[in-house]
Order: C-alpha cells, then sequence, then structure tokens
C-alpha cells in the first residue's frame, strides 16, 4: 500500500498560491415573494475564480400559522427558472427547478454525501477572467415548499383515467442526443400544501418503455407490480444510472429498496447507442402500462439528460458551442 511506502517522496502542491472566500450581497435586500428574477452572483474578470456558492435565507413566523415542515429539497422549490451565462452566453439552463433537482438527486447521492444538502450549493467551476451570472426565477408562491403536518431538460403531462399510455416527448438535433431519461408520477400533489412534492407515486405501474426513434429501451417487458413487491427489475435500472453515469465501481443507491417501493422513480439509461440512430435526429417517446386506472390529477414527469460542451477562449473571451 501507498501508505506504508515510508521512502515516497513528498509531494507538494503549490498551483494554488492564494485562496479567499467572499460573501455575495446583492444590491437590494430581497423579499422572496411573487414571481421575478433574481441575479444572484455576478463574478468579475480579474483573476481566476473558483466558484462554491451556497444560498442562504430565512422564513419568517406568520400570524395564525400552523405547523408545518419544509420538503426535501425545499430551497430549490421556490425557484422556477436557473440559468447559468458565461461572458454573456446561456450555457446552462433548468427549469421547473424542484421537480429536476429532486429527480436527478434521488440517482446521484448516496446517503453518506446527502447530509451536505443541508445547505444549497453549487460545485465548484474555475473560469479565468469572464464574467459569470447565475440568474434565479422566483416561484409566484411556495405551496410546493412546505408539507402541512397538520391536516426537467423537463417535461410533464396530465395523463387520462385509463392504463395504457403513449407520449410523443419531443424532436431534438442529433447535438442532443439523450444520454438517460429518468420518468416520475405524482398524483395530487402539484400545488396541495397537505402533499408532499418530493415525493413520487407508483400508480400502479407495470410496464414502460422507452424509444428513441425505432431503438428500444429497455428491450424486454418489465412486468412490475408494486402491490406483490415484483419490483427488482425497476430497482436494478434506478442503480444502474448512478453507476454509469458517473463511472463508481460500486454503488451506494439514496434509496434502500423498501423506500424506492414508496417513492419510486423510473431510469432509463440510452447511453450506449449506434450512431446511425441519431444521425439526422432523434423523436422520444415514452409507453407505460399500469395495472389499474391512473388516478384523476395525475402528472407524469420526464427528466432528459445529454451531454453539452462548451469551449470558452480567455483571450478574446469568446463562448462557443462545441456540441
Amino acid at each position: 500500500m501507498d501508505i506504508l511506502d515510508v521512502q515516497r517522496k513528498v509531494r507538494l502542491d503549490n498551483s494554488i498560491t492564494e485562496m479567499e472566500f467572499h460573501n455575495h450581497v446583492p444590491n437590494q435586500n430581497w423579499l422572496l415573494k411573487g414571481s421575478y428574477a433574481l441575479p444572484v452572483m455576478k463574478v468579475g474578470e480579474v483573476r481566476n475564480v473558483g466558484i462554491t456558492s451556497t444560498m442562504k435565507g430565512y422564513f419568517s413566523e406568520s400570524k395564525n400559522s400552523v405547523t408545518a415542515s419544509l420538503i426535501h429539497n425545499a430551497g430549490a422549490f421556490m425557484f422556477s427558472h436557473i440559468r447559468y451565462i458565461i461572458s454573456g452566453v446561456e450555457v446552462g439552463e433548468v427549469r421547473n427547478v424542484g421537480i429536476t433537482s429532486t429527480m436527478k438527486g434521488y440517482f446521484s447521492y448516496s446517503p453518506s454525501y446527502v447530509n451536505k444538502l443541508e445547505n444549497c450549493g453549487w460545485d465548484e467551476q474555475v473560469v479565468m477572467n469572464v464574467l459569470q451570472e447565475l440568474v434565479l426565477k422566483r416561484c409566484a408562491d411556495d405551496s410546493d415548499v412546505i408539507f402541512n403536518s397538520v391536516t426537467t431538460e423537463d417535461l410533464e403531462l396530465t395523463i387520462n383515467n385509463t392504463t395504457k399510455h403513449s407520449w410523443a416527448i419531443k424532436t431534438a438535433p442529433h447535438l442532443e442526443t439523450p444520454g438517460y431519461i429518468i420518468l416520475g408520477f405524482q398524483t395530487g400533489r402539484k400545488g396541495h400544501i397537505d402533499k408532499n412534492m418530493s415525493k413520487f407515486d407508483s400508480i400502479s405501474l407495470t410496464d414502460v418503455t422507452a424509444y428513441l426513434n425505432v431503438k428500444r429501451f429497455p428491450y424486454e417487458n418489465i412486468e412490475a407490480d408494486f402491490n406483490e413487491s415484483r419490483i427488482a427489475v425497476l430497482y436494478d435500472m434506478y442503480t444502474r444510472i448512478q453507476t454509469v453515469y458517473y463511472g463508481y465501481e460500486y454503488t451506494e443507491p439514496l434509496l434502500k429498496l423498501s423506500q424506492f417501493k414508496l417513492c419510486p422513480l423510473i431510469g432509463i439509461d440510452w447511453s450506449y447507442q449506434e450512431v446511425a440512430i441519431h444521425r439526422t435526429g432523434v423523436e422520444v417517446r415514452i409507453e407505460f402500462t399500469t395495472k389499474e386506472s391512473v388516478p384523476k390529477d395525475t402528472t407524469v414527469y420526464c427528466l432528459i439528460l445529454h451531454n453539452k460542451m462548451y469551449e470558452y477562449s480567455p483571450f478574446n473571451k469568446v463562448v462557443r458551442r462545441k456540441y
């Protein structure tokens, strides 16, 4: 083991000569109410900048209040739209921030890492000699942020009261070929203060198939049954995403099998594809079947993950998309 190699030379890292942490204060005090754009961060153009951003805020108790709790990932549900801009070029955008980040988080985080999420934050990025902006658009209300204990690229579809459904999601250029897809179902949660928006429902799902043009994923029927706890295939699909997407040798999924049964999300891996499938463009279609008719006020969310790469030249400050 390297730790026992006492003759190994000591390696010192002097590449970072100085590090400072500063609080960013907006130009005015923002009362986070109503729908408007909130320019959170502007980082100047003088030096190399490594950004590890967190946001803090406070909740005040109003008159005639009742006992309530914040849902998981409550901070994200306060915003409907996030934009990340480098040198005037938008390089990242997330709509429906709460649902999108929650669905992605269930696949990304481990039980040991999730404790860090008590602070809302963004990962560190190092960009030289460039203006960076982070703009958040506030939701019109906070009905999805709290849970009353007393009483994607994101897409959503309100589905009908039947057992078989087909959803033609989108047609995309070949530059945005989907790599992964995450599906989640919610019944009677959006806008209801007595329901937890960070949880998802099974809607007695028995099978789900995604089509990338004419290619089918997965290749065989799933034949799940949540009432009989026949969900091993769906749980395996859930855990595999973490392995492939992040390149982990071993996975530590956030949800145990028993928890997944109560909060299921469907993960489909599209990362291995033939070039001919997406040479001219892609069409994405989802088909799913349920054991019983889908309850009223049920919404299906679809989160599609694909790669984007931008190239930035610090000499002329030009940001250009490569793919």
